[in-house]
């Protein structure tokens, strides 16, 4: 009898396992016309268990999750391995950042700091509706990858101010278009357009106060912008391309710096550029940015 009972306890746990790897019809659905579409593109893709593992080549590698709840979750998740020279607590710092700008789109660390996801999730209703976001969807991840990769050389780069003797402590600093008198998020912080740019900074302060801050806008050959617009040899740490002043209260603040540029398209040229943000005419973070 005991024989009879272990015997049918193991039956019973792989039919569990088996039913919990079972594929919904919209599931299977989905993922065969995903396989469609994306070979048509000469990718790959092939299910294992619940999901599909789509292959297109370097970084465009995903997985596609439908749920088998009442109304089906799509998990659309571009999965990597984490450079092991990466330091996993700016990393983590980068994730945060990421997961507070973005809606839709969630970055996860695993625990053992090996593996990076970024992942997609919506309620879905049709396999057409799935195929038909397929670039989409890529397309959204690429750019929370792409944001990913610069907020944490950001944190990584300012690594190094953590120890300055400041009344405030810089948790981010994020970049803007300003477009037709609006400012306006522009593709996740990645590229302000060739006319003006806004930054705002994201603080902890460490007691109300007015505090004076210097800004330095530097271009791609190293000369700064002067406050009339002429581009000048940094050779003097007080001189600023603007200042302002910022009152912040005893809690983390969003803080407007300013804007800087032209009502002019052109105004910049593409290349690498920085923003340097001063007190009392210490540097203390860096911002930097790309016009392609």
């Amino acid at each position: 009898m005991k024989h009879l009972l272990l015997l049918l306890m193991i039956v019973l746990q792989s039919y569990i396992a088996i039913s919990q790897n079972e594929i919904s019809p919209l599931a299977r659905e989905v993922y065969n016309k995903t396989t469609d579409y994306v070979r048509q593109k000469g990718w790959t893709a092939e299910i294992s268990g619940n999901c599909l593992e789509i292959n297109g080549g370097g970084e465009d590698t995903y997985e596609i999750y439908v749920s088998k709840d009442e109304r089906p979750v799509l998990f659309f998740r571009s999965v990597a391995t984490i450079d092991e020279s990466k330091s996993i607590p700016d990393l983590v710092k980068a994730v945060n950042i990421v997961n507070v700008w973005l809606t839709g789109i969630k970055c996860t660390v695993s625990l053992d700091g090996k593996v990076l996801v970024i992942a997609y999730e919506q309620f879905i209703n049709s396999s057409g509706e799935v195929v038909k976001n397929f670039d989409i969807y890529t397309s959204q991840l690429k750019k929370a990858l792409n944001l990913l990769r610069r907020k944490y050389q950001e944190v990584f780069e300012n690594n190094k101010f953590q120890k300055l003797s400041l009344p405030f402590v810089v948790y981010t600093s994020n970049m803007f278009d300003l477009c037709d008198d609006k400012a306006v998020l522009s593709d996740y912080c990645s590229y302000p357009s060739s006319q003006t740019c806004s930054i705002g900074v994201t603080f902890t302060a460490k007691g109300k106060g007015v505090h004076d801050i210097g800004v330095k806008l530097i271009n791609p050959q190293g000369m700064v912008y002067s406050q009339t617009g002429e581009l000048v040899i940094d050779s003097d740490p007080s001189k600023y391309t603007f200042e302002t002043q910022m009152e912040l209260e005893d809690e983390i603040t969003d803080y407007f710096i300013g804007s800087w540029g032209s009502t002019a398209p052109g105004f910049f040229t593409p290349g690498q550029y920085r923003f340097e943000y001063y007190y009392k005419n210490q540097l203390f973070y860096i911002c930097r940015f790309e016009i392609l």
